[in-house]
């Protein structure tokens, strides 16, 4: 099993939670919190992981063709393009192959992505970026639902 710390952004403060952790998290406006995480990234003992906001990131599955998936790095934002509500040249997405004809698409803001960029340019080592609802546990036929205050975190289905 993977030791993974997870940051995460919680009503605009960076939070970290090391693995094993309770459920409460260490805010990374503390002093000692953020030199902890500093430690412990250095001692490359964990894998950092950013819990990227679900409510900015939108999750699509993608069913393909294997022509289209020869081309796919190029050609994704514009296969989206009728399903996004904003200008794809605003816009950043990635993918992860689920099988020969089905991805997992991640949509998101450039503004945003530069902006979560920049709360984590203090940590360096934080390569893997995940949407929040992905980090979840799921089972099919299941739904997973995290309530936190006015907020809610939701996994339905193994991309989205």
């Amino acid at each position: 099993m993977q030791n993974i710390a997870v940051i995460r952004l919680i009503q605009g403060r960076l939070a970290w939670y090391p693995p094993g952790a309770s459920e409460e998290p260490r805010w990374l406006d503390n002093e000692t919190d953020r030199e902890q995480l500093r430690a412990t990234l250095d001692s490359r003992r964990v894998s950092p992981c950013f819990a990227v906001p679900g409510a900015d990131v939108r999750l699509l599955p993608l069913s393909i063709t294997a022509d289209e998936r020869k081309h796919i790095a190029k050609s994704l934002p514009f296969m989206l393009e009728e399903q996004v509500a904003a200008d794809i040249d605003e816009l950043q997405f990635a993918y992860q192959t689920l099988d020969k004809t089905h991805l997992s698409v991640a949509v998101c803001s450039t503004q945003k992505m530069g902006e979560w960029q920049a709360l984590l340019a203090d940590y360096p080592g934080v390569n893997r970026w995940v949407p929040e609802p992905l980090l979840l546990p799921w089972q099919e036929g299941e739904w997973c639902l995290v309530v936190e205050g006015e907020s809610a975190v939701i996994r339905t289905g193994l991309c989205e």
